[in-house]
């Protein structure tokens, strides 16, 4: 396939082909989804308590997109439609909730303001399920795995990894925006690469997914009182 590097989606199809370096490379941030909503909705979204309230909704997402299949996975009724009518579907409003990656949420913002007019952040339901994109490389590479792998852990070790994560993900407007601390945690298994990603060590994530998708977790505030979200909460 004449591929040096790449960053994809983890899963077990990749992996008969590439060589996966298996370090989550946003430690599984990706993973994390708080939504858009109809401002009038709120109170609605306010009584959601878990994932069986979570059913009565309608879920937005793009087409082809993967979290489609967790969802379903979930028996969660979902809503598909093509990017440039997503946000027009929310402020209608045609689906109740529209969950995006907390990474993507400070650069959606100035194109929420300007596109809609009833559209805002939910400020109490945060959704969570494992998801990870691994550094993939020819199968012959040998020599570059362990570089990548060596260079990986080594960030991770003197703090450099969740420094970068804290400047680029967990930045001022997340924190001010995401009010984690007060937010729902409703846990969803991802089945599709849960063997593939049983191989990521458990300090090479930043979600602690373990406790997470044992029920051990269902709290924002809870997530605040570990080190790695001391930049969202502190």
């Amino acid at each position: 396939m004449l591929l040096t590097i790449g960053v994809y989606r983890a899963g077990a199809a990749l992996n008969q082909y590439l060589r996966p370096i298996e370090i989550p490379v946003a430690g599984g941030v990706l993973g994390l989804r708080a939504g858009w909503t109809y401002r009038e909705l709120l109170p609605k979204l306010a009584t959601i308590q878990d994932t069986a309230d979570l059913q009565e909704i309608v879920l937005l997402q793009g087409l082809g997109w993967s979290d489609v299949e967790i969802f379903d996975a979930a028996r969660l009724r979902t809503y598909t439609a093509r990017p440039q009518e997503l946000f027009r579907l929310v402020d209608n409003p045609r689906v109740q909730l529209f969950p995006r990656g907390i990474a993507e949420l400070e650069d959606e913002e100035p194109l929420v303001r300007a596109a809609t007019n009833h559209t805002v952040l939910d400020p109490y339901l945060l959704i969570a399920y494992p998801f990870a994109g691994f550094f993939y490389v020819d199968p012959d590479n040998l020599r570059l795995a362990k570089a990548i792998r060596f260079g990986f852990e080594r960030a991770i070790e003197d703090g450099s990894y969740q420094e970068l994560i804290d400047q680029s993900v967990f930045t001022p407007w997340l924190k001010k925006h995401l009010n984690l601390v007060n937010r729902k945690v409703l846990v969803l298994a991802n089945p599709s690469p849960a063997e593939v990603l049983s191989a990521v060590k458990p300090d090479h994530w930043i979600v602690p997914w373990h406790e997470l998708l044992h029920g051990d977790m269902n709290r924002g505030d809870q997530l605040c009182t570990l080190r790695q979200f001391i930049a969202l909460c502190d």
